[in-house]
């Protein structure tokens, strides 16, 4: 049986904060734009919330080469661009719907649950600062 959880002005602050970005924060990124308005909520109160909403399905954990994962307020399948320069993670603009319907392996079909594309290169931004 799963475990009712009760509302947290904390936790709705956390997600008001992923869901109202395109570019994906990471947890730092949260505290660092709740502490603005909220010195009293801790590093460790976003990380829990962070993974509490991860594990309610509430926003997605998009687990990058880095080692701070990044967190998005899209629910919908959407592929991601991950900038090898500064390490930013942005929605992209890709049909995945095909490969979210049905899959074809070497052993047979598959009925798929999940799919996570990972994009990398380097951002707009980051290419303008090299020219």
């Amino acid at each position: 049986m799963e475990k009712l959880r009760r509302f947290s002005r904390q936790r709705q602050m956390v997600l008001d904060v992923v869901k109202n970005r395109t570019k994906h924060p990471t947890a730092d990124k949260v505290y660092e734009i709740l502490k603005k308005d909220h010195p009293e909520i801790s590093l460790g109160t976003v990380y829990r919330n962070l993974n509490l909403l991860a594990e309610m399905g509430e926003i997605s954990r998009v687990e990058t080469s880095s080692v701070k994962d990044h967190f998005d307020g899209n629910q919908h399948p959407h592929a991601h661009f991950v900038c090898r320069k500064c390490g930013g993670v942005f929605d992209l603009n890709l049909d995945i719907s095909q490969l979210l319907q049905s899959a074809k392996g070497v052993e047979g079909s598959f009925q798929v649950e999940d799919c996570k594309v990972l994009v990398q290169g380097v951002c707009e931004d980051c290419l303008k600062k090299e020219e």
